[in-house]
Order: C-alpha cells, then structure tokens, then sequence
C-alpha cells in the first residue's frame, strides 16, 4: 500500500496545494519554513485524525479561514481507495468538528482508522532512545 496524492486545502500555510508520490521512494526538500513539515503532518492527520504536532485542530486552519480538507488516493495491489479527513470550525471559532470519508462515504473514526498505516519519528524519539 502506498499513498499516491495528497491534496490540502487550508491547510496551516498552504491554501491549495497538491503532491504526487511514487510508489518507491519520495523526498521532501525545501528551505527553512517551507512547509516540509506541513506536509508530513498532513499526511499523519490523513491516517489517524490527528496531528503530532499541534494539541489543539483549529491550529491546523489557515488563519483566515474556517475549514481545511486533506485528501489523499492509497493504492494497494487490488484496489484505489480515496480518503478524506474534513476539518470544520464552528460558529465560536474555538470548537472543531471532525469528518472521515473513504470513497466519499462518512465513516466514524473507528472505522477510519488503519485505512493507511504510518509512523511517525521525531527528534524527540531519538534523544529518548540515545539518552
């Protein structure tokens, strides 16, 4: 199983932005700020509906907007499926509601979950083990 595209929309600094990712292998490069690691948690909140970076979604909104949808096609050897993670802010502009579609289908997050599998290590992770 692999992850093919990922699509955001509001997502923190990017309002529109697509990728394209091979089966084999994928680098993500950039300068200082350039989102690389945006990116990288898109894709975690794409697998689990959350984020490793932020303890709070709204964090996760372009400043000025009240939404953010992150999309992204799986492939596995029999079959394509389509994920959706859907954030949306409410009317008091702290509160954020949560929608999983695969293929376009709601699913409650117990059913989401494992759809596509990542892990995820960060400096953090390596000064425990070193330490």
């Amino acid at each position: 199983m692999h992850l093919s595209q990922l699509i955001l929309e509001n997502f923190r600094s990017y309002q529109q932005k697509r990728f394209d990712f091979d089966e084999k292998l994928n680098l993500i490069l950039g300068a200082n700020g350039s989102g690389k690691t945006n990116a990288l948690e898109a894709i975690f909140l794409l697998a689990s509906g959350k984020s490793f970076r932020s303890s709070t979604l709204s964090q996760l909104i372009n400043w000025d907007k009240n939404y953010v949808s992150v999309r992204g096609t799986i492939i596995s050897k029999d079959q394509k499926n389509n994920l959706e993670v859907l954030l949306v802010k409410e009317a008091n502009r702290e509160r954020v509601t949560r929608k999983y579609l695969v293929d376009g289908v709601i699913k409650t997050r117990s059913k989401y979950l494992g759809t596509l599998k990542t892990v995820v290590f960060e400096p953090e992770d390596i000064r425990f083990v070193a330490g």
